[in-house]
């Protein structure tokens, strides 16, 4: 009996793991044009960007848009501890023997009336103001989640932008200011265009943990981290009842 060959899509797929998992192709390494693939494995552009979709997801390629495709290794550092953490992104990160890097990517001031649901979340009247910055966070040289914040200028009325590049936990420490309390939801959700634009593919869905936290008695901060799914295994400790 002939065994059946597998779709061409994944024959591609397992070509490129191959020669990734040997080092045949390095890190940063630029893939073969999708026109030399093509033509190689003689498959049309749909069947190639299902390949190319699919390495993605598995991490073991970026894809950047007008750049090309080039070897990640991002599937080396899959996460399979918790990262739903009351510690900083940059402690996080540090756990699992990474260096962490953030860049940010805009900051500005919003009227609350611009989001009244983050607004109403942080106690905020129409005619007041809130800090807002998103900023890329890495681990080493992969990107590890996207962070989007909002910051009551109520309790921070100014804030040192140039901070916003090291940890944000460590400049309010550093100020004076402590969060109390807080809580926190985990949802999946599709990616944006911005999102997709900057995680390299848009065929996958990403972890959000949408934190709020306190300062006294009174909301302070609303942060959404969006982390590629991709990459991480949530873990948590089960007890059954005796």
């Amino acid at each position: 009996m002939t065994r059946k060959q597998p779709p061409k899509y994944a024959q591609i797929v397992a070509y490129f793991i191959q020669l990734i998992d040997e080092n045949k192709l390095s890190e940063g390494q630029p893939l073969p044009t999708e026109t030399d693939i093509c033509l190689e494995f003689n498959v049309s552009h749909m069947t190639y960007s299902k390949a190319m979709n699919e390495l993605a997801n598995k991490g073991y390629i970026t894809r950047v848009p007008g750049n090309g495709t080039f070897v990640s290794h991002a599937y080396r550092h899959r996460y399979s501890k918790p990262i739903i953490t009351r510690d900083s992104i940059s402690n996080v990160i540090r756990s699992f023997n990474q260096e962490p890097h953030t860049r940010l990517l805009s900051y500005q001031v919003l009227k609350a009336s611009d989001n009244p649901e983050v607004a109403k979340a942080l106690h905020l009247k129409s005619d007041e103001f809130m800090h807002y910055f998103v900023r890329e966070r890495f681990a080493n040289k992969d990107i590890f989640c996207l962070s989007y914040t909002y910051v009551s200028q109520q309790i921070l009325p100014a804030i040192d932008v140039a901070a916003l590049t090291g940890s944000f936990n460590a400049y309010l420490k550093k100020i004076g200011i402590r969060r109390s309390d807080g809580y926190e939801e985990i949802s999946a959700c599709l990616p944006t265009k911005e999102m997709s634009e900057i995680f390299g593919t848009s065929k996958m869905a990403l972890l959000k943990q949408r934190i709020i936290w306190n300062v006294g008695d009174e909301p302070f901060e609303l942060t959404e981290h969006h982390y590629p799914s991709g990459k991480f295994i949530l873990t948590s400790q089960l007890h059954a009842k005796q």
